[in-house]
């Protein structure tokens, strides 16, 4: 008995193995609970894991084809041309029909909304104050303060000029309509910002001669004579007045604008 023990447990250690390399082990429970294959490392399954978490990119879509680019455009245009066609306020579409009734021809210019605060909610464009005379350049404005500028001109304008001047007038060189910024020395909007002035550079006389707003060497001239009659009587149909003579800022041109104050005061100088 003695000499069989160990043949027996060699031939059962022989064939254990055997069956071992013939049926691999599943997989162990670790102590923690998680899963464990056998013969892989417990820190190599943890690169899988973090291998198989990368992002993948997305990729881009299809561009359009010209067909669909074609239709997209058409459609923002016509979202815009919705926008530009819709119905405008009543004092709004009043002030038009007056413009019209004057004899001045405006273009509608798209809502201007500046982020410092400028805006223009129905801004035109304007190229006459009259139906005598031009407005050199086009000038961009809100409908208020063209009609203010129409009715001045048709109305009080010439008989100064015939006046005092012996000459018509046939144009008007502007220095500034629509201009987003301050007022100078100061953070606050001007009335430019809202399209709600126009400066005043030069008067275009009926024989071609500009005659410069500034200060006239001689006070008792014709020139001298209708520039201080049209600043006096521009107070009240515009709500502030500035020119030579204000401040240095205004030496060489009238400030008109439609500005509203308290009590419909007007400010001139």
């Amino acid at each position: 008995m003695t000499r069989l023990w160990p043949k027996f447990t060699f031939l059962h250690r022989a064939l254990l193995a055997t069956f071992l390399l013939a049926h691999p082990a599943s997989p162990m429970a670790s102590p923690s609970g998680s899963s464990m294959e056998a013969g892989v490392p417990l820190v190599r399954t943890g690169l899988r894991q973090q291998e198989l978490s990368v992002p993948v990119p997305i990729p881009s879509p299809r561009p359009a084809p010209p067909e669909q680019k074609e239709q997209l455009q058409e459609d923002k245009k016509s979202e815009s041309s919705s926008a530009n066609n819709a119905p405008l306020p009543d004092e709004e579409a009043s002030c038009r029909a007056s413009l019209t009734k004057l004899g001045i021809d405006f273009r509608e210019q798209k809502p201007i909304r500046e982020e410092n605060g400028c805006e223009v909610p129905h801004p035109i464009i304007i190229d006459r104050l009259s139906r005598d005379i031009a407005l050199e350049p086009d000038a961009l404005v809100n409908c208020t303060t063209a009609l203010a500028l129409a009715r001045f001109f048709a109305t009080n304008v010439p008989d100064m000029a015939k006046q005092h001047l012996q000459k018509k007038i046939r144009g008007v060189q502007h220095a500034s309509a629509y201009v987003c910024r301050p007022r100078r020395g100061t953070q606050k909007l001007s009335e430019h910002a809202f399209a709600n002035a126009l400066d005043i550079g030069a008067f275009i006389l009926e024989d071609g001669k500009p005659l410069p707003v500034q200060a006239q060497a001689d006070a008792q001239s014709g020139a001298a004579k209708f520039l201080d009659a049209f600043r006096k009587a521009a107070c009240g149909p515009f709500k502030t007045v500035l020119g030579p003579g204000s401040d240095a800022d205004h030496a060489d041109h009238f400030h008109l604008d439609m500005k509203a104050r308290r009590n419909d005061y007007a400010f001139c100088q």
